[in-house]
């Protein structure tokens, strides 16, 4: 966890995608807290923490052998999110942090009198400092179709790349919702 902890700082959120791949989400990890859990019931035995003089170790052992079950129930059974509540209002609403790529396949045969789509749907974690692997292998209407990530560039955003022969433009931020939006105006318009 030290090491996480030295791998996460100076990122913006933690854990990254980095340290929860290489080291939160590792079978090794989860076998070291299987293990502290083993060895906290041995000591209780060997020690006959049961007794009265000792019953303020028996807590702290116990306190951890809840904490780690607390953490298996949480990693197993449990989600992590974001919910944002301002001062005085409720919500209903939570973000996932659980990130998806999702890619819609669209054809020119109908079904029905409807034209059809296919949606895949793959549950991602990328991050700059990881490999990235990810690969969508499906077909659509008997036709193979793959999918493969080619490079992963941390936060990229579609804007407009600035070049000395290219047209120039005027760029609006608006504010709405929560959320800001761009809009380019080119010259002359």
């Amino acid at each position: 966890m030290a090491v996480g902890t030295i791998l996460d700082r100076n990122m913006d959120t933690s854990p990254t995608p980095y340290t929860r791949t290489l080291i939160y989400n590792a079978w090794w990890f989860e076998a070291i807290m299987v293990f502290f859990v083993i060895n906290f019931i041995g000591n209780i035995k060997r020690y006959r923490l049961f007794r009265k003089e000792m019953w303020a170790t028996l807590i702290l052992h116990l306190s951890f052998i809840f904490i780690l079950l607390g953490a298996f129930v949480t990693r197993y059974f449990g989600y992590e999110g974001l919910l944002l509540i301002r001062e005085g209002a409720t919500e209903n609403v939570m973000l996932s942090r659980d990130t998806y790529v999702t890619a819609y396949i669209d054809g020119d045969y109908m079904v029905d009198g409807q034209l059809q789509r296919r949606v895949e749907e793959e549950k991602v974690d990328f991050s700059e400092r990881l490999d990235n692997d990810f690969k969508i292998n499906t077909d659509y209407n008997g036709k193979p179709v793959e999918i493969e990530l080619v490079k992963f560039v941390e936060g990229a955003e579609l804007g407009i790349v600035p070049a000395d022969t290219g047209d120039r433009y005027l760029k609006i931020v608006e504010a709405g919702n929560g959320q800001s939006h761009s809009h380019f105006i080119k010259d002359g318009e």
